[in-house]
């Protein structure tokens, strides 16, 4: 078992310094989109981009929601319907907050 630890954090550690690298060659805003876009192709940056807002960031957003809310329903009673509601309502409460932020950024262009 520690040697599947071991491994698996040499794996990260080569990642981080692959990602490393790549940042110093292409420092423009965007991460992995930029690496895609400059190594490969646009098509490729563009799919990659599509999949992060379709799949993985949506998945991962709602996963924090969910467990956000069921860990206040430890502390507050809640029930299934509540703790589904709490989730969708931190969604809409963090995006409005992000949205308001990047509002103001946006008129300096």
């Amino acid at each position: 078992m520690l040697l599947v630890w071991l491994s698996a954090g040499a794996l990260t550690f080569g990642g981080a310094l692959v990602c490393a690298e790549l940042a110093a060659v292409y420092p423009q805003t965007g991460g992995v989109y930029i690496f895609l876009k400059r190594i490969f192709s646009p098509a490729l940056g563009f799919l990659w981009g599509w999949a992060m807002f379709w799949s993985i960031h949506s998945g991962i957003i709602a996963a924090i929601a969910v467990i956000l809310a069921r860990y206040v329903g430890y502390f507050v009673p809640l029930g299934e319907t509540g703790i589904r509601a709490l989730a969708v309502g931190a969604v809409l409460l963090l995006s409005g907050i992000n949205y308001l932020g990047v509002k103001p950024a946006a008129r300096c262009n």
